[in-house]
């Protein structure tokens, strides 16, 4: 599926980073990665909406999943996806990958919004 199907208004942030970014200058960079960050949550609302209401993992870890832990709803969202199977499991483990990836992207959008990010960040 595209993006634009999936959340609409993660795309158009998407584009809105895109144009900041091509600014060049640093406080266009860091505004970029506040909508990079953003992009993740809208993302997460559409997939897996919060709830008040802690959830088992895949693991069997109890995660909350309210409004501001939308990188846990992703992650739910995928377990819930293709637990229950091999492949399914086989497919979990190889997306770990894929996770890492987010997670740096989100620790990069969070430096963005608390500190200065060098353009090659």
């Amino acid at each position: 599926m595209k993006l634009g199907e999936i959340a609409p208004k993660a795309l158009e942030q998407f584009k809105t980073a895109q144009q900041r970014l091509s600014e060049g200058n640093p406080e266009a960079g860091s505004q970029s990665l506040l909508t990079c960050r953003r992009i993740l949550e809208s993302v997460a609302d559409k997939l897996y909406p919060a709830c008040e209401e802690p959830v088992i993992g895949s693991d069997g870890k109890e995660r909350k999943l309210t409004r501001d832990k939308y990188i846990n709803r992703l992650w739910q969202f995928v377990a819930d996806r293709i637990k229950g199977s091999t492949a399914g499991d086989l497919l979990l483990t190889r997306i770990d990958d894929l996770g890492n990836r987010i997670d740096r992207v989100n620790d990069l959008a969070s430096k963005g919004v608390h500190g200065d990010v060098s353009k090659d960040e």
